[in-house]
């Protein structure tokens, strides 16, 4: 289990959805999908950023996020190839804990073994809840 998160250059390049579907496409599963809204950075204090963070299971190995810009996602012969520049993993372990913590604040429950890139995660839902009056 590991937590991507989707930087802004993918905002900017409008291939937020391409990287989620290979993302989806080298894992079992995606799990507690975010948007999160970072505020200016000290370079740029003025401009807001925005972030997803995703939960994926079990993501193939042949996965890997390149160094810098590169981006070549081809659906047609299954080539995912993504830099860091757009995408970010987090280390196994506790890194994914620590990740968790930062992206899924509220709403979520979490857990992990910090030895082992394992771990779940629950998303609270209202379906199902009912008035007790």
């Amino acid at each position: 289990m590991c937590i991507f998160v989707i930087k802004p250059l993918a905002f900017q390049e409008n291939c937020v959805g391409g990287i989620l579907y290979a993302i989806e496409s080298n894992s079992y599963g995606l799990r507690g999908l975010t948007l999160v809204k970072r505020l200016g950075s000290l370079s740029k204090p003025d401009d807001d950023e925005y972030l997803v963070a995703v939960v994926a299971f079990c993501v193939k190995p042949s996965f890997k996020i390149l160094h810098g810009n590169v981006k070549n996602i081809n659906y047609d012969d299954k080539v995912f190839k993504i830099g860091s520049d757009y995408l970010d993993r987090s280390p196994p372990g506790q890194g994914v804990m620590e990740a968790a913590k930062e992206f899924f604040k509220y709403g979520f429950s979490f857990w992990g073994n910090s030895d082992h890139c394992s771990g779940c995660l629950f998303e609270a839902s209202f379906v199902g809840l009912k008035s007790l009056q």
